[in-house]
């Protein structure tokens, strides 16, 4: 499936072997670009779990913008997440 012209919200998945696999939101298309195509791209440096930006021209990736500030909350978010459900239920509770 290739992506309309736009832009889009992605998390990098994983980078193995030179690759960095990205996952669009709300589409269910995976990405795998070449790590000189996206460091080209990008000055800053790709890592898992982090919220990108991507603008797609004539089916090709043509920018890629870190999104720091929404890692964050993101990330943030997950582990308030993580930290309630891992608490366990007092005996009132249950």
């Amino acid at each position: 499936m290739t992506l309309s012209d736009g832009s889009y919200r992605a998390t990098v998945d994983r980078i193995v072997e030179g690759t960095v696999v990205l996952l669009v939101e709300n589409e269910g298309v995976q990405l795998d670009l070449p790590m000189a195509e996206v460091t080209a791209m990008t000055d800053e440096t790709m890592s898992e779990g982090e919220l990108v930006e991507i603008r797609i021209e004539s089916g090709d990736v043509i920018a890629i913008e870190p999104e720091p500030e929404e890692t964050e909350r993101h990330r943030k978010e997950l582990r308030e997440r993580f930290e309630r459900l891992s608490e366990r239920p007092s005996d009132d509770d249950a």
